[in-house]
Order: C-alpha cells, then structure tokens, then sequence
C-alpha cells in the first residue's frame, strides 16, 4: 500500500468514526445499554460485510470511536477478540 492508499483509508476511518459518534450516544440513550455494549453493537456491524474496512480498520474505527465518546474500550475489541459472544472478525 502506498503512502497515497494508507493516507485515504485513514481519512475513511476517522470518517466512520466521527460519523458514527452521535448514532452511539443515541443508541446509548435509547436502549438504556452500557457503553462497551454500543461499542460490542458497532464492533458486530462494521463485520457484516457491507462496509469495507479490513479487520484491523475496523478496530481502528471502533477504538476511535471509544476516544471520541471518551468511553472505556473493551479489551476484545482492541485485541480483535470476540467481546461476550459476539461474531468474530475473521
């Protein structure tokens, strides 16, 4: 990947996250759910596919997210390991 290529996916990721960060905090609202568990809820989502991040972008994406909300991550998700049950990334 060159510098172009890696430069352009990291501004895909901060994207995702920035975007994501107020469908969080509603989600956190509406289903009265912990905060690990929203993020566990978009750590599942971003695996279904559809949006094309790799495994470790994913990762990133949710992490990211986490420093936005300023929530605590869950260890799983920074590990790439499969958090309470939930699909693995694989």
């Amino acid at each position: 990947m060159g510098w172009a290529e890696l430069v352009q996916r990291h501004e895909c990721c901060e994207d995702m996250a920035q975007m994501l960060v107020e469908p969080a905090a509603q989600i956190l609202v509406r289903l009265g759910i912990a905060e690990h568990d929203v993020l566990n809820k978009v750590w599942v989502g971003l695996s279904d596919g559809e949006v094309r991040l790799s495994e470790a972008e994913g990762r990133w994406v949710v992490c990211r997210l986490a420093e936005l909300l300023q929530w605590p991550v869950p260890a799983g998700i920074a590990d790439g390991v499969p958090v309470n049950g939930e699909a693995s990334r694989g």
